[in-house]
């Protein structure tokens, strides 16, 4: 059974990635490493997994060293990182491997997840609504899970998320959860 999973901010050969994230790694070959045995050890080849920006840093051949390595089918959800020249080469070399969109939905019932890079602000849409319409988003690099100041938003990078892609239904789990806590005043 194919299961989804969401992810950000791999920052796949990217060298600042270790210091400005305090990431706790030695080098690049030590991040890659740990980053796809991670990966790899939650998502199955026919997994669907959503990257919502920041995914590979660096020269094409960073592209074709790491992207055969990682189980599933991918999603990528374009950040301020994804090039225009590493999109041609996902769409040229890896058309059955990996799509680049701008944003994506993601819909579960009534609710609607809307999958960016950057954080929105959701709750003047979820007025009057029987359905709910959340955010999942990357960028900040926070290594909290929520945002204080922007309800029903979820970050997904993995800075927030020990290095692992996140399972669809646990994000939605704990969004709920965080929801019934701001109901309840907490």
């Amino acid at each position: 059974m194919s299961e989804v999973f969401v992810t950000s901010d791999c920052h796949f050969e990217h060298p600042n990635s270790i210091p400005y994230c305090n990431r706790p790694f030695r080098d690049l070959d030590d991040m890659r490493k740990y980053l796809i045995y991670r990966w790899n050890s939650v998502v199955n080849e026919e997994d669907t997994v959503y990257i919502l920006g920041d995914f590979i840093m660096g020269s094409p051949k960073n592209i074709h060293k790491i992207l055969p390595e990682l189980n599933g089918h991918i999603i990528l959800v374009r950040g301020n990182h994804d090039t225009d020249n590493k999109v041609k080469i996902y769409q040229e070399d890896y058309p059955d491997k990996i799509e680049v969109r701008d944003l994506a939905y993601i819909k579960d019932g009534k609710d609607t997840y809307i999958c960016s890079h950057y954080p929105m602000f959701v709750g003047e849409w979820n007025n009057n609504r029987n359905n709910k319409l959340y955010c999942l988003s990357g960028h900040s690099h926070s290594k909290n899970v929520f945002y204080d100041n922007i309800p029903l938003n979820y970050h997904v990078g993995v800075d927030a998320n020990y290095f692992v892609p996140i399972h669809f239904d646990v994000i939605k789990a704990r969004l709920k959860e965080k929801e019934k806590e701001q109901c309840l005043g907490k």
